[in-house]
């Protein structure tokens, strides 16, 4: 697995701890599966390594009226390639598997085998700070916010 980051001195190490082979701060070559939960820019650079047959999933995207640009011809030599988009909102409607989905992954967290990720944890009252080093990209993982 490779992890295409902002900054690979700082974050190679916990990614290889759960499971990156590399991180890379630029992309060269086709993959076979991309996941982006990113959008935008990254979503366009992931359509253009996509390797024939690959598919690309997207879970993430920065607005609804974000613009995605790629070379197509990166795309077209991808034979048969395909690319997917995931819509929590509208996968746990479609599912009605929000609730038992919320369960399975808290179960999974407490039995130690779902590492959350958790970058950052503070008060509700702190809000305004975590959402800054969300927005700035200072959190490298989940925020978590306490109701005190």
């Amino acid at each position: 697995m490779t992890a295409l980051v902002r900054d690979a001195t700082a974050s190679g190490g916990e990614l290889r701890r759960i499971g990156a082979a590399a991180t890379v701060e630029q992309l060269d070559g086709d993959f076979d599966f991309v996941l982006d939960a990113v959008g935008g820019e990254v979503f366009g650079l992931a359509i253009e390594h996509l390797a024939a047959y690959g598919l690309l999933v997207n879970v993430g995207t920065p607005s609804h009226d974000a613009t995605v640009t790629f070379r197509a011809s990166r795309l077209d030599r991808a034979t048969g390639a395909a690319i997917r988009t995931l819509n929590l909102p509208d996968e746990l409607v479609r599912h009605a598997s929000g609730a038992a989905d919320l369960r399975r992954l808290c179960e999974l967290v407490l039995d130690g085998r779902l590492d959350p990720q958790i970058g950052h944890e503070a008060s509700w009252r702190e809000i305004a700070d975590a959402i800054d080093a969300l927005l700035t990209r200072r959190v490298g993982g989940k925020v978590v916010l306490h109701v005190d």
